[in-house]
């Protein structure tokens, strides 16, 4: 029998051919829990396509999934970003740790921030490992970002018998080595790190009283200190443009809004005094490739997500967001996805009759025409000699919709036995651009 793929009513839909992937930011809301996600350019915005743990903190993106820790359960969640499904126990860290930032390096390196510990642990991102032990850099660690093969970690210096801060400092761990490389001492309380040009931006927050924030400018190589911006207020987030226009996020109780500076000159261009931006600034987001820029305005329990031209620094957009927002990242959304649904039966037999359904999804906001075709890769690795098993006629997706799709197969009776895998496809109504891709395994015994 051959093999019979079905889309029930189809959509009317005139498409357009049209890029792989869209830009998408991801919101992380540590007072509720949620994630969201707004499409880039002033797209829409999805509400929670995530619960996450408690008091969501740091967040990283590798490929479609995003990983989230918990600094309140002590855990990495692991989020599906097409499927919108989420592993909430995906790793568990050690107890009272308080995750914070994370990083991914590749698919098999991963790190994140352990506060409470004064560490920093690496993990495997594809095999939910812990790898070796945690490296200590100081008291409180909490910010970090990939530069090369290092991690630079901020370094708050906050003591928790004393309430005060000791030996603030930025610290550069090299990851093929596994040791501290250099630690520099900053101003008080860095609470997030960010490089541009060589250098990097450590924005330091102060101690919520007499001393106010500032940026310290550090050597990216050697992590020697070059200068200091002093800034004023308390300012604990930081995004740099690729013009090279530094922002500053102050959410405090006595000064609030987003600051600007010069990254060449490391020159303060809008402080509290003068602030682009007077709302309580928790989370922002640069995207240097478009230029785009984001912030969100803070409160426990509902926040707001600010869109801002590009260039000209004018809000161009508002959404309602989760409560307590708290940081953001990039991921580039496929503009159609696909998402296998359930495959029945698995195992099989021999002469059994196969069904695989599935979800194709126009995840933008305008029409696009696609194609779905379904590959067959045998026990041993290999590609079956007659792929594409199935190829669909161009399909029409009208903005933001679903089709569902149905694919059935009788198996052969003498078929060898083993798990096979079952790769679809997604591409535009050319073929030449995929879109997405999603893996099944089919046992057959």
């Amino acid at each position: 029998m051959r093999t019979q793929l079905s889309f029930p009513a189809a959509l009317a839909a005139c498409g357009i051919a049209y890029g792989a992937t869209m830009p998408a930011a991801l919101i992380v809301n540590g007072g509720d829990s949620t994630l969201d996600l707004k499409q880039l350019p002033s797209g829409t915005l999805r509400r929670n396509i995530a619960g996450l743990p408690n008091y969501a903190t740091g967040v990283a993106v590798w490929g479609d999934h995003a990983y989230v820790t918990g600094s309140g359960d002590d855990r990495i969640a692991r989020i599906d970003l097409v499927s919108e499904t989420v592993e909430l126990d995906w790793m568990t860290l050690p107890a009272f740790s308080n995750p914070w930032g994370v990083a991914i390096r590749d698919a098999h390196h991963g790190y994140v921030v352990l506060s409470a510990l004064n560490a920093v642990q690496a993990f495997d991102p594809t095999n939910a490992e812990l790898v070796g032990d945690p490296i200590e850099v100081g008291n409180w660690p909490q910010g970090c970002e990939l530069y090369g093969d290092r991690l630079l970690v901020a370094v708050t210096g906050f003591d928790t018998e004393t309430f005060g801060y000791v030996d603030p400092a930025v610290t550069a761990i090299d990851l093929d080595d596994w040791t501290v490389e250099a630690t520099t001492e900053t101003h008080v309380n860095p609470q997030d790190v960010a490089v541009f040009d060589g250098r990097v931006f450590a924005v330091c927050t102060g101690d919520w009283g007499a001393i106010e924030s500032a940026v310290e400018v550090l050597d990216a190589s050697t992590l020697a200190s070059i200068d200091r911006i002093d800034v004023g207020g308390t300012a604990g987030s930081i995004a740099i443009d690729r013009d090279g226009v530094g922002y500053l996020g102050d959410s405090g109780f006595l000064s609030m809004g987003i600051y600007t500076f010069d990254a060449a000159s490391h020159i303060l261009l809008r402080g509290p005094g003068d602030p682009l931006s007077s709302d309580a600034t928790s989370a922002l987001l640069s995207d240097e490739r478009r230029g785009a820029l984001l912030s969100t305005t803070y409160d426990f329990f509902a926040g707001t997500l600010i869109e801002w031209s590009w260039p000209g620094l004018v809000p161009v957009g508002a959404d309602p967001i989760g409560g307590g927002p708290v940081s953001m990242a990039l991921w580039d959304e496929p503009l159609i996805s696909v998402a296998a649904d359930a495959l029945t039966p698995n195992p099989a037999h021999g002469g059994d009759l196969v069904t695989l359904t599935g979800t194709v999804t126009n995840n933008s906001d305008i029409a696009l025409d696609a194609m779905l075709e379904l590959d067959l890769y045998l026990p041993d690795g290999s590609a079956y000699p007659r792929n594409p098993v199935l190829s669909s006629p161009v399909l029409g997706f009208g903005p933001s919709s679903p089709r569902v799709f149905s694919v059935q197969e009788v198996l052969p009776i003498n078929m060898p036995l083993g798990d096979y895998t079952l790769v679809g496809r997604v591409f535009d109504r050319d073929g030449g651009t995929q879109h997405d891709a999603e893996t099944v395994q089919l046992t057959v015994w």
